[in-house]
Protein backbone atom coordinates (compact mmCIF):
# COMPACT_ATOMS: atom_id res chain seq x y z
CA UNK A 1 0.00 0.00 0.00
CA UNK A 2 2.68 2.39 0.57
CA UNK A 3 4.47 2.37 -2.90
CA UNK A 4 0.83 2.25 -4.15
CA UNK A 5 0.51 5.84 -1.96
CA UNK A 6 3.83 6.95 -3.74
CA UNK A 7 2.40 7.04 -6.98
CA UNK A 8 0.54 9.83 -8.90
CA UNK A 9 -3.20 8.98 -9.11
CA UNK A 10 -2.80 7.55 -12.68
CA UNK A 11 -3.41 4.74 -14.93
CA UNK A 12 0.00 3.18 -12.77
CA UNK A 13 -1.81 3.53 -9.13
CA UNK A 14 -5.27 2.28 -10.51
CA UNK A 15 -3.50 -0.90 -11.90
CA UNK A 16 -1.38 -1.30 -8.76
CA UNK A 17 -4.87 -0.64 -6.63
CA UNK A 18 -6.13 -3.57 -8.47
CA UNK A 19 -3.43 -5.86 -8.52
CA UNK A 20 -3.62 -5.48 -5.02
CA UNK A 21 -6.95 -5.76 -4.22
CA UNK A 22 -6.76 -8.75 -6.25
CA UNK A 23 -3.91 -9.92 -4.04
CA UNK A 24 -6.19 -9.89 -1.26
CA UNK A 25 -8.50 -11.69 -3.13
CA UNK A 26 -6.65 -14.43 -3.92
CA UNK A 27 -5.70 -14.49 -0.34
CA UNK A 28 -9.67 -14.92 0.57
CA UNK A 29 -9.02 -11.31 2.76
CA UNK A 30 -12.04 -9.57 1.39
CA UNK A 31 -12.21 -6.79 3.92
CA UNK A 32 -8.95 -5.76 3.14
CA UNK A 33 -9.76 -5.79 -0.53
CA UNK A 34 -12.31 -3.14 0.01
CA UNK A 35 -10.17 -1.21 2.30
CA UNK A 36 -7.67 -1.00 -0.70
CA UNK A 37 -10.40 -0.09 -2.74
CA UNK A 38 -12.15 2.52 -0.70
CA UNK A 39 -8.53 3.94 -0.42
CA UNK A 40 -8.08 3.92 -4.48
CA UNK A 41 -12.06 5.62 -5.12
CA UNK A 42 -10.74 8.58 -2.72
CA UNK A 43 -7.28 9.27 -4.76
CA UNK A 44 -8.90 8.32 -8.34
CA UNK A 45 -13.02 8.78 -7.85
CA UNK A 46 -13.35 8.69 -11.77
CA UNK A 47 -12.28 5.01 -12.18
CA UNK A 48 -15.19 2.70 -12.93
CA UNK A 49 -13.32 -0.58 -12.23
CA UNK A 50 -12.12 0.60 -8.83
CA UNK A 51 -15.72 1.73 -7.81
CA UNK A 52 -17.45 -1.42 -9.75
CA UNK A 53 -14.40 -3.25 -7.76
CA UNK A 54 -15.36 -2.01 -4.40
CA UNK A 55 -18.94 -2.22 -4.74
CA UNK A 56 -18.73 -6.35 -5.27
CA UNK A 57 -16.26 -6.55 -2.31
CA UNK A 58 -18.42 -4.33 -0.36
CA UNK A 59 -21.57 -6.56 -0.83
CA UNK A 60 -19.16 -9.55 -0.11
CA UNK A 61 -18.63 -7.71 3.16
CA UNK A 62 -22.32 -7.25 3.92
CA UNK A 63 -21.83 -3.36 3.52
CA UNK A 64 -24.84 -2.56 1.37
CA UNK A 65 -25.40 1.05 1.76
CA UNK A 66 -21.83 1.80 0.74
CA UNK A 67 -22.23 -0.37 -2.49
CA UNK A 68 -25.18 0.88 -3.27
CA UNK A 69 -23.87 4.15 -3.69
CA UNK A 70 -21.02 2.95 -5.91
CA UNK A 71 -22.91 1.32 -8.02
CA UNK A 72 -25.27 3.74 -8.33
CA UNK A 73 -22.51 5.99 -9.56
CA UNK A 74 -20.86 3.30 -12.02
CA UNK A 75 -24.65 2.79 -13.69
CA UNK A 76 -24.80 6.38 -14.07
CA UNK A 77 -22.02 5.82 -16.51
CA UNK A 78 -23.07 2.58 -17.92
CA UNK A 79 -26.77 2.80 -18.26
CA UNK A 80 -27.38 0.36 -20.65
CA UNK A 81 -25.27 -2.08 -18.69
CA UNK A 82 -27.85 -5.41 -17.74
CA UNK A 83 -25.36 -7.08 -15.65
CA UNK A 84 -24.50 -3.88 -13.58
CA UNK A 85 -28.57 -2.85 -13.27
CA UNK A 86 -29.15 -6.69 -11.84
CA UNK A 87 -26.45 -6.03 -9.27
CA UNK A 88 -27.22 -2.86 -8.81
CA UNK A 89 -30.97 -4.29 -8.24
CA UNK A 90 -30.00 -6.81 -5.89
CA UNK A 91 -27.66 -4.07 -3.85
CA UNK A 92 -30.61 -1.48 -3.39
CA UNK A 93 -33.11 -4.43 -2.36
CA UNK A 94 -30.74 -6.00 0.17
CA UNK A 95 -30.22 -2.60 1.53
CA UNK A 96 -33.86 -1.67 2.14
CA UNK A 97 -34.68 -5.10 3.61
CA UNK A 98 -31.65 -4.20 6.11
CA UNK A 99 -33.06 -1.06 6.71
CA UNK A 100 -36.41 -2.64 7.52
CA UNK A 101 -34.97 -5.45 9.98
CA UNK A 102 -33.14 -2.07 11.55
CA UNK A 103 -36.33 -0.30 11.90
CA UNK A 104 -38.28 -3.05 13.21
CA UNK A 105 -35.68 -4.08 15.78
CA UNK A 106 -35.66 -0.60 16.60
CA UNK A 107 -39.33 -0.66 17.29
CA UNK A 108 -39.28 -3.77 19.20
CA UNK A 109 -37.33 -2.13 22.01
CA UNK A 110 -39.31 0.78 22.29
CA UNK A 111 -41.12 1.09 25.49
CA UNK A 112 -44.69 -0.01 24.88
CA UNK A 113 -46.02 3.41 25.83
CA UNK A 114 -43.91 4.78 23.31
CA UNK A 115 -45.77 2.79 20.75
CA UNK A 116 -48.72 3.45 19.47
Amino acid sequence: MEAAQKMDAGQDLETALISLRNTCRELNDIPAAATVLTYGAKRIPHSYSIRYMLALDLLATERTAEAAEHLKWCSTRRPDDQNLRKVTTLAVAERMKQTSSVRKKEIASEPKTLRR
